[in-house]
């Protein structure tokens, strides 16, 4: 999805970078929830559909 709009993205393994999973378990309520996705302006999807994703990246205003 990321790819197909032209998003640039770092996709980040939290397997392999224990501060990421210190952020995803701080965002996640203390659960490893993948994917969780954090926009540049602080906004974070968890796990979302295909269409919550397309929906954040279309219109800022949707995701919280």
């Amino acid at each position: 999805m990321l790819d197909r709009h032209g998003i640039n993205y770092r996709w980040i393994d939290i397997d392999s970078e224990p501060d990421a999973v210190e952020a995803v378990l701080r965002l996640n309520g203390g659960y490893r929830t993948v994917p969780t996705i954090v926009f540049p302006d602080g906004r974070v999807l968890i796990e979302p559909s295909l269409r919550e994703l397309e929906r954040a990246l279309t219109d800022p205003a949707s995701a919280a």
